[in-house]
């Protein structure tokens, strides 16, 4: 479109861009680039871990309706504060280092 002529009150000419308007461009699709596959590696010591943490869950799974027991009385001592107490955090340590928790 040529726009010029319209300061001097002249007419817009239409005509000369029209055929551009005409044209017809099409698109070629892109070849698609092949992506290597995502992996990961998994450390010896992310493998331990795994092992670790899956053997506490069978461990803690056996132990059924004792284990119940267990989480219901740490619940009600959590509720009645008795488990932030230097005795109740103690013991814990002692119960952790004698099960081997922390052997690694």
């Amino acid at each position: 479109m040529d726009i010029r002529n319209i300061a001097d009150k002249g007419t817009v000419d239409r005509v000369s861009d029209h055929s551009e308007r005409q044209k017809t461009v099409v698109l070629q699709p892109q070849p698609r680039v092949a992506r290597d596959a995502d992996h990961a590696t998994i450390s010896a010591s992310g493998r331990d871990t795994l092992a670790a943490v899956e053997g506490l869950a069978e461990r803690a799974r056996q132990q059924g309706s004792e284990r119940s027991e267990l989480v219901e009385a740490a619940r009600q001592k959590l509720v009645d504060g008795s488990l932030g107490t230097p005795e109740a955090i103690e013991q814990t340590a002692r119960t952790l280092l004698e099960s081997d928790f922390l052997a690694g």
